[in-house]
């Protein structure tokens, strides 16, 4: 009896309290939530100083006290003594559905579950413009509170630097942005995705993501959100009497729906890890394609399956269709090795070496994506270094080789984010996945040998005409049953 008085009478406090509108719960008064966890870092002498750094790399000390600000879109001044407060949503569960979660970044473990709040869970099983625009009705007014209020840290009020993290389409769904499939599919630049007959004098202007490094885009603004949240205000741009033209919205369609500076998004590094680890094991097996033909192609995938499996000890995770969790990319970028061996010997040496250095400069750069400690500047100018030897070597070495958004983000914004933040990994989203069981590579990688042997036979890849010769290299024997059933 005594434990249930002390749950109802938790349920009432402010910090607990929740309500429902039919749709979904969520908290009532969330700043009494965030407060209440600033209150038990500092009491168990957890909470840790965030400063923001300028160009030179050094950290702007905070001397002013916070008295409020009208626009919530604004960030607060690097003078200004303020919480690092990250917002995310995660889709998923065994009932689809979409859950909030507030973290606060002024903690050495930001990016555990169990350090975050669980602002709201709301019924969702499409990712579309309705949905997000009923979960915007309830957050956005309680966000844009806490920019313009602020949170009592001890007795003082202070800003709140709201930092946007989730997945790619989470976050640019939120601005009115249509995603990694449009003509602009950076969310933080203009780069175009590619330069065709038509568009050569956009890409000059705009930039050119296959350009890796050197893509030169133009940096996203705040005022140009601002600027078409007004101009959408009664729709998006389909529904506008005449459209508004590429090079006015910037591939923004819709009227955001959170009003937020671009430098302060995360650069999603736990998807990066995710995407681009996988990326990279399917270079092998497309340079095979190549080289030597589908059939050497689907062998090579098979014996990666089981070099990954039985050599490098990992299996992906069924939880986000049989991908990796972040740990095991780690562990595979610990072990390359086995996998550059492997490759050396299905195609030729001036690609299994480009194939190489990339690996280990992956190798080498990946844990800052992960680590929540602070960076100096001589890290951040190695990372940006390092990053854009990776993406351009690959360029140069795979004449095929696409640089998609995520490497796009690793080596053109990455750097920047981590140089005025000072880490990547205290801003992941990490803590808004669930893991869950074991499944198999074997699957996976055939699933996605069958993709691209699909895209090639539509013709919607286009690849250098190459004569296929036999080899001589020895074909490893056909996996286990237990490998092949995944």
């Amino acid at each position: 009896m005594a434990l249930r008085n002390d749950l109802k009478k938790a349920a009432t406090e402010d910090r607990n309290r929740t309500t429902s509108d039919g749709a979904g719960a969520y908290l009532v008064i969330p700043r009494a939530a965030v407060e209440a966890l600033i209150f038990y870092l500092r009491r168990q002498d957890q909470f840790v100083e965030r400063a923001l750094r300028g160009a030179d790399g050094l950290e702007m000390v905070a001397t002013l006290l916070f008295d409020g600000q009208v626009s919530a879109g604004c960030p607060p001044s690097s003078a200004i003594h303020d919480v690092h407060i990250c917002f995310g949503l995660d889709k998923g569960g065994l009932i689809s559905s979409c859950k909030a979660v507030l973290t606060c970044a002024n903690q050495l473990h930001p990016s555990s579950r169990g350090n975050s709040i669980l602002y709201g869970l709301f019924p969702c099983e499409k990712d579309n413009r309705a949905a997000f625009a009923c979960i915007a009705e309830v957050y956005v007014p309680d966000l844009d509170d806490l920019r313009t209020g602020g949170v009592d840290v001890s007795g003082s009020r202070r800003a709140v630097t709201l930092i946007k993290i989730g997945e790619y389409a989470f976050m640019t769904s939120w601005v009115g942005h249509e995603g990694a499939s449009i003509l602009m599919p950076c969310l933080w630049c203009t780069a175009l995705r590619r330069r065709t007959q038509q568009n050569g004098l956009m890409v000059d202007k705009w930039g050119n993501m296959q350009n890796g490094s050197r893509a030169r885009g133009v940096p996203r603004t705040r005022d140009h959100f601002d600027r078409m949240a007004v101009a959408y205000t009664d729709g998006n741009n389909r529904k506008r009497g005449s459209p508004m033209p590429l090079e006015e919205n910037l591939s923004i369609e819709s009227r955001p729906l959170l009003i937020i500076d671009p430098t302060h998004v995360s650069p999603m590094p736990l998807h990066l890890t995710l995407g681009i680890t996988g990326s990279f094991l399917r270079l092998g097996i497309e340079a095979v394609y190549f080289n030597e033909g589908p059939e050497r192609a689907s062998a090579y995938a098979m014996n990666l399956s089981m070099t990954l499996r039985f050599g490098v000890g990992v299996t992906p995770k069924p939880y986000f269709g049989r991908a990796l969790e972040g740990r095991q990319c780690q562990t595979i970028a610990r072990r390359l090795s086995s996998v550059v061996e492997l490759l050396a010997s299905y195609v030729p040496a001036e690609e299994a070496a480009a194939y190489s250095a990339a690996c280990h400069t992956w190798a080498e750069h990946l844990p800052v994506l992960t680590r929540t400690g602070d960076s100096s500047t001589e890290d951040v100018t190695a990372f940006q270094a390092g990053t854009a030897r990776f993406v351009d070597g690959l360029c140069r070495a795979f004449p095929w080789f696409t640089v998609t958004h995520k490497l796009h983000v690793l080596c053109c914004h990455a750097s920047k984010f981590l140089r005025r933040f000072g880490s990547l990994g205290r801003y992941s989203e990490q803590g808004l996945e669930v893991w869950d069981e074991e499944g198999g590579f074997g699957e996976l990688l055939e699933a996605e040998f069958a993709r691209l042997l699909a895209l090639l036979q539509d013709q919607r890849l286009t690849w250098p005409e190459k004569s296929w010769t036999s080899s001589t290299t020895t074909v490893l024997p056909p996996p286990p049953p237990m490998l092949r059933r995944g």
